[in-house]
């Protein structure tokens, strides 16, 4: 089953659960002049970062799913750990065979090594917008989860280029390549976040 992206009405929720409680207003206030409003910061769920991300893959995978994610089960296979979401199709018009992307976590049971996100691009036609708003689910996510490189990655998917970008904490890796598991002359687009340091995940 495909899911329709619909990440900013998943994310009030999780916003929502993070805002400090509101505080009370003095039963007698003397006016005071109107101030300019300024912009209070969004509060993140990893403070430390990528750093924090990988270290405790239970609670990462339950994180990105209060965004929308909808990442199965953290199961041992030969490797490590893998955990894949549903699909969830990009396009701006419904079809049989969507551009969709799933997201997916490797690692082991103490931690993750990456974070994909694969775009298989069954709709040429499509593909810009499908990339465009793959970019738009990647910000709209780590800026509540506080993880850096989205604007980056958004950047890059809409310019058509790929990337290799490190940040702190994390490599980026952003890669389109053919897919002939999809179809002659169909392409995929890869967006691979790295634990810095990581290999192979171990075998859990």
């Amino acid at each position: 089953m495909l899911a329709r992206v619909a990440l900013p009405v998943a994310l009030v929720g999780l916003l929502a659960a993070c805002k400090p409680a509101a505080q009370p207003q003095p039963a007698e206030a003397t006016p005071t002049p109107a101030a300019t409003p300024t912009a209070s910061p969004i509060p993140v769920v990893f403070e430390k970062g990528w750093p924090e991300f990988w270290r405790d893959p239970a609670n990462a995978i339950d994180v990105l799913n209060r965004t929308g994610a909808r990442i199965g089960d953290y199961r041992a296979r030969p490797g490590g750990r893998v955990a894949e979401s549903m699909p969830t199709a990009l396009d701006l018009k419904p079809t049989d065979h969507p551009n969709a992307v799933t997201i997916i976590v490797r690692g082991d049971k103490d931690r993750l090594d990456t974070l994909d996100y694969r775009l298989d691009l069954r709709q040429p036609d499509q593909g810009e917008a499908a990339a465009k708003a793959l970019g738009e689910m990647i910000v709209n996510a780590f800026r509540v989860l506080g993880l850096p490189g989205a604007r980056d990655v958004a950047e890059a998917l809409v310019a058509g280029k790929d990337l290799t970008k490190t940040v702190d904490g994390a490599a980026i890796r952003l890669r389109r390549t053919p897919a002939p598991d999809l179809g002659a002359g169909l392409n995929r687009i890869t967006v691979t976040f790295s634990r810095t340091g990581a290999s192979a995940p171990a075998n859990s």
